[in-house]
């Protein structure tokens, strides 16, 4: 028997009848809304230490991973683990296909939605699914009111002429039910969401073989595209919102598929889908034996179909009018998800069965001080902290934090509510999400004084939101009415200490304290603003962690933030976020010890060229092999370029050497 993770449950008409024994009160609330994968565990304590990885203190530094994958920060062998799987369960093509990875499903919808819209359009791209659909594909879509794409809704009724985008969930969430596209015009952009396209919930009847496929490993693992244009658009969404994907996810997601495909093919092992399959099984007949002996409800029946995987007939499991069932099992203390969430009635509910490479040096001397194992039961659950407002929050990254900040005296923390993200670029995007106002007609216009972070303009625009837009140097900024403004304190790229410049009293303030460590400058006191970013990478050096933190005292504004967050990529990596924990750790303890040597005791230089003002600083420097960023990327001009302070000292030592050799009127200060 196949089963799904996801069903519909379907009230009749028939009146509610009260139990005898009445546990309404009583009895702890059991919460089927969301589709925790906690009924794994089990078999991954069985597989012992077959899944253990160790993170070492000097791994994960830099932020580039594979030098020669379209999708450069994914890592090689992950690639490889995310092929071979496909290849042994037969359930997708992927020899002509490129892989991109992302931070779980929900951020590569966000991708492909911005890798399918046409840019030269006046009006966003319609995008539809047939009802009942995944009930986050509205809110993924519209939450930053992109001009780029807008929800349509249901995929049975469009009937607009133009090109549209179609989601095809299949076998769908939330009725298990194997989908094709439905509205079949000849200027539609489908993508397949095949999240739950594994046989422990479908049999697997052919590989499939679209243009975009998109999979996780929360139901069982990564990516697919087969359009290179679409695969690098795909691949620049990624970079913009969060500068790639965890390293140590992704690591350890290469040594669980390892684990699922030697499973499937060694019979001395037990194989991962056939113990999926039947804890699926038996929890299906339960149920239905549950809802037989109830004249309330009713669940929908499947066909049997051959499974290549099983090679066996199996069943796929995933149901009048006035009859609201979510309202009448909450009252039963179960929490579901309405039907109208998916597009359905209320009859129907869900319910869940279910590269700052500088370090290196000082990273290597910690040995193992900051060595941290993950289990093979690790971080099955998308929760972390139930009492933060902050949800995905791990409780000890947040008590890391809060020392840290205190040891090094550079922030206030005791009246700031903290959000964990996935690198400081997308705290950026959930803090303008955020501060945006959702009643003005126009999007809030975002500035910076120049020179400016050079991704800021990209940041802001680059799904044209009909929230904020990008507006310019905050210096020659003049308009009344309400603005966000980027104040980057020590500035990057020519560490200048900052304050707000446009000074409006209707102004939002973002205060970018990437920079604001001992190492970089003098903390003269303890910043204390209203939302204040922060990042792992410019603190400890491990930019491949993706690991971000934001200080916020308005209450109303981290839960945006947080929400922001939960909707683009349902939370931050569990491995990252204890690697983070650990390493802060060390650090804190490293300033408190006189006998340890001090992290902080051991960044960009804006170098300009003498020559006039038409003078190409940043050419001059490739001549002689050395890559910089020019100055008009952080709206400045060409004389200026910034200097990356943070490489190996061998790669800086060759950089002086050739810097030495430039001779003539335009040598560099």
């Amino acid at each position: 028997m196949c089963g799904t993770d996801g069903c519909l449950v379907k009230c009749s008409s028939v009146p509610c009848a009260t139990p005898e024994n009445d546990t309404k009160n009583t009895s702890t609330t059991i919460n089927l809304d969301h589709g925790d994968p906690t009924m794994y565990e089990s078999y991954w304590r069985k597989v012992g230490n077959k899944c253990d990885i160790t993170f070492n203190g000097d791994d994960s530094l830099s932020y580039f991973t594979n030098g020669k994958s379209l999708c450069w920060f994914l890592e090689s062998k992950l690639e490889e683990q995310i092929k071979r799987l496909h290849s042994v369960v037969e359930n997708a093509i992927v020899d002509d296909y490129y892989i991109v990875v992302g931070t779980g499903s929900s951020q590569l919808m966000q991708a492909a939605l911005y890798a399918l819209s046409p840019t030269d359009q006046l009006e966003p791209i319609s995008v539809v699914a047939a009802t009942p659909f995944y009930s986050s594909y509205p809110e993924v879509t519209d939450f930053v009111k992109s001009g780029l794409h807008k929800w349509a809704g249901d995929a049975r009724t469009f009937e607009k002429n133009g090109p549209f985008i179609e989601f095809i969930t299949s076998p769908n969430n939330p009725d298990g039910v194997v989908r094709e596209p439905v509205v079949n015009g000849n200027q539609g952009k489908l993508i397949y969401d095949l999240a739950y396209y594994w046989p422990q919930y479908t049999a697997i009847t052919s590989p499939a073989n679209h243009d975009v496929m998109l999979f996780t490993i929360s139901k069982c693992t990564g990516h697919a595209g087969s359009e290179l244009e679409v695969a690098k658009k795909m691949t620049k969404f990624i970079e913009i919102s969060t500068i790639g994907v965890s390293k140590e996810a992704q690591l350890r997601a290469v040594k669980i598929l390892e684990v699922v495909s030697d499973s499937c093919l060694d019979p001395k092992m037990e194989n991962f889908f056939e113990y999926s399959q039947s804890l699926m099984s038996d929890r299906w007949k339960r149920l239905r034996q549950v809802v037989m002996a109830n004249d309330f409800f009713v669940l929908q029946k499947y066909p049997f179909q051959y499974c290549l995987f099983t090679k066996d007939f199996c069943e796929s499991h995933p149901g009048g009018e006035e009859e609201d069932c979510q309202k009448l099992l909450k009252e039963h203390k179960i929490h579901t998800r309405s039907g109208r969430r998916f597009g359905s009635d209320l009859r129907n509910v869900m319910i869940s069965i279910g590269d700052p490479t500088m370090y290196e040096s000082y990273w290597r001397k910690m040995e193992n001080k900051c060595d941290i194992t993950f289990n093979g039961d690790d971080s099955l659950s998308y929760f972390a902290n139930g009492k933060s407002l902050c949800w995905f929050l791990e409780s000890k990254l947040e008590e890391q934090i809060k020392r840290l900040h205190n040891v090094v005296g550079n922030a206030i923390v005791d009246d700031h509510y903290t959000i964990v993200g996935t690198g400081s670029s997308q705290l950026m995007q959930a803090a303008l999400y955020a501060l945006s106002p959702i009643d003005q007609l126009e999007p809030i216009n975002v500035v910076s004084a120049t020179p400016f972070y050079s991704a800021y303009p990209e940041v802001t625009d680059f799904v044209r939101s009909g929230l904020h837009k990008w507006a310019g140097d905050a210096r020659t900024y003049e308009k009344n009415g309400v603005y966000i403004e980027f104040i980057t304190s020590p500035n990057n790229p020519d560490g200048v200490i900052r304050e707000p410049v446009v000074n409006g009293d209707q102004g939002k303030l973002i205060y970018d304290l990437a920079y604001y460590w001992p190492q970089y400058t003098a903390i003269t006191s303890p910043a204390n603003h209203n939302v204040m970013l922060f990042t792992i990478s410019k603190c400890t050096g491990h930019a491949g962690s993706r690991i971000g933190w934001a200080l916020v005292k308005d209450k109303e504004v981290a839960r945006k933030m947080t929400k922001f967050i939960e909707i683009s990529t349902i939370g931050v990596s569990k491995e990252a976020q204890h690697r983070a924990a650990k390493i802060l750790e060390v650090i804190s303890e490293r300033c408190l010890d006189p006998n340890m040597e001090n992290f902080f005791e051991y960044t960009f230089a804006w170098l300009i060229c003498k020559g006039g003002e038409e003078e190409d600083c940043e050419k001059l420097l490739k001549e002689h092999k050395i890559h910089t960023r020019s100055g008009r990327r952080f709206g400045s001009d060409s004389r200026s370029v910034r200097i990356s302070m943070l490489s190996r000292d061998e790669d800086f030592n060759i950089f002086l050497q050739r810097l030495m050799a430039i001779q003539g009127p335009t040598n560099g200060n």
